[in-house]
């Protein structure tokens, strides 16, 4: 499927929110989501099959009733371009940042950064405990996890740096390199064509 890459886009824009109106993404958990086998004749897992009806309203009245903000994710927006410029001075590496990327039409990712050819940033800015969690060798949550792998695959890159920060500890800053996973991504692959044809089933109710 052909990517696009919407480079003049500020995430969580108006325009943003129009480019990721009835994209499947890999964000709160859709991306293991997806790749769990459900019982379902379709072999999507039950909030799949909940994600393909809320994907196909979405694309027929162009309205999402489920974006929302909180503290947690206002602070990671607050915090998340000091992270950005605290990575590259620490890896010497220059991060291009991209609003939206589609792969199709159904698809979609909001990377925080692409960095040279093959690599990108997810960032995350978690209250101090976690944090500390974190960088003492604290288990990521896998649904972190399957989000990079899902942003690797439709951005067409070979690695992710999982980027923690907090501004007030000494240690701010701690990276965790994640390559491709071939059969989560072979599994991305699989699973996207029957949720997508799930959508277009729905979509299917709205004709005249």
């Amino acid at each position: 499927m052909k990517r696009f890459y919407y480079t003049d886009v500020d995430q969580g824009s108006d325009r943003w929110h129009t480019l990721r109106n009835g994209k499947l993404t890999g964000s709160s958990g859709k991306a293991t989501n997806l790749i769990k086998d459900g019982k379902s004749e379709s072999c999507l897992s039950v909030p799949m099959l909940k994600e393909a009806r809320r994907t196909a309203a979405e694309l027929i009245t162009g309205d999402n009733p489920y974006n929302f903000s909180n503290r947690f994710t206002e602070r990671g927006h607050e915090l998340e371009p000091l992270a950005r410029l605290e990575y590259e001075e620490q890896t010497f590496n220059t991060v291009d940042q991209v609003g939206f990327i589609t792969m199709g039409e159904y698809i979609g990712c909001s990377p925080d950064g692409l960095v040279g050819e093959d690599g990108m940033i997810e960032i995350k800015c978690p209250e101090q405990e976690e944090y500390l969690r974190i960088i003492s060798g604290g288990e990521i949550d896998k649904d972190y996890i399957n989000q990079m792998q899902w942003n690797l695959w439709v951005a067409e890159r070979k690695w992710c740096d999982h980027v923690y920060f907090h501004p007030k500890f000494k240690k701010n800053l701690y990276v965790l390199r994640f390559g491709r996973d071939k059969p989560v991504i072979e599994k991305f692959e699989s699973k996207s064509e029957v949720f997508i044809n799930e959508v277009k089933k729905y979509l299917k109710f709205n004709e005249a």
